[in-house]
C-alpha cells in the first residue's frame, strides 16, 4: 500500500541514519496522550503488538483529501510549523503492517465526543449523560457505562464503508490516515524536501 508521511527533516535524517524509525511519546502533545493511547490500544489488537513498548504510531496519508488526490499537497500550510524543513516521504508497506481510520471522525476522539449517526442517537448520548449528572467536558466522571459507549462508536473510525449524511462521507471522499510502528528506509519510494509555509 502506499502512503505518505510529513515529518521535519531530522526524523528522515535520523530514518536514513539508522535504516529504521519509531515515534516516541516526546513527540506527542501532552494534551493528545490519552486519545494516542487509545489508538496504541486498537493498532495492538488489529495489527499487532508493538515492537517495543515506549513506541507510539507513526501517522501516514492514504487519502489526504479523497481518492482522487491521495497525496498530500506540499502547497498547503500547517502540516509543520511555518519555516520548518520538512520531507514528504512517499513510501510502501504492507496492509497487514497499518492501521486506516477517517481523518475527520479521529477528532471525535481527539476531543471526547460520541460518534452518532444522527441527532436522535446524539440527544440520546446527552441524556445518558444527564442522568449521570455528568457534564460533557467531565470526561474524568464519565461512568463505565458511559466510557463503553462512547469508546464503542469510536470504532466508526476504522470503518472505511461507514458513513452517513450527519457524520461521515462515503469512501471516496473521505480524508484518510494510516498508523503504524516502524518506517524502514527500505520501504520509501521518493523524497521531497520542503519549507514549511
Amino acid at each position: 500500500m502506499k502512503l505518505w508521511t510529513i515529518q521535519p527533516i531530522e526524523f528522515y535524517n535520523e530514518l536514513i541514519k539508522n535504516g529504521e524509525i519509531h515515534c516516541y511519546e516526546k513527540h506527542i502533545d501532552s494534551h493528545f496522550i490519552e486519545s494516542y493511547n487509545w489508538m496504541i490500544a486498537q493498532m495492538e489488537n488489529r495489527i499487532g503488538k508493538k515492537p517495543n513498548k515506549s513506541i507510539y504510531p507513526i501517522w501516514s496519508w492514504y487519502q489526504y483529501k479523497n481518492s482522487e488526490s491521495k497525496r498530500p499537497d506540499l502547497r498547503t500550510s500547517s502540516f509543520l510549523p511555518k519555516g520548518t524543513k520538512g520531507v514528504r516521504i512517499e513510501f510502501k508497506k504492507s496492509e497487514t503492517e497499518i492501521l486506516l481510520s477517517d481523518f475527520n471522525l479521529w477528532h471525535f476522539v481527539l476531543n471526547y465526543w460520541h460518534i452518532s449517526d444522527n441527532k436522535e442517537q446524539e440527544l440520546e448520548f446527552d441524556k445518558l449523560l444527564e442522568l449521570s449528572n455528568v457534564k460533557f467536558i467531565d470526561k474524568k466522571n464519565y461512568t463505565l457505562e458511559l466510557k463503553n459507549i462512547l469508546e464503542s462508536s469510536w470504532s466508526k473510525i476504522f470503518d472505511m464503508n461507514y458513513s452517513t449524511a450527519y457524520t461521515a462521507d462515503i469512501f471516496n471522499r473521505k480524508k484518510i490516515q494510516a498508523t503504524f510502528w516502524t518506517l524502514k528506509s527500505t520501504e520509501i519510494i521518493k523524497v521531497i524536501f520542503f519549507n514549511a509555509k
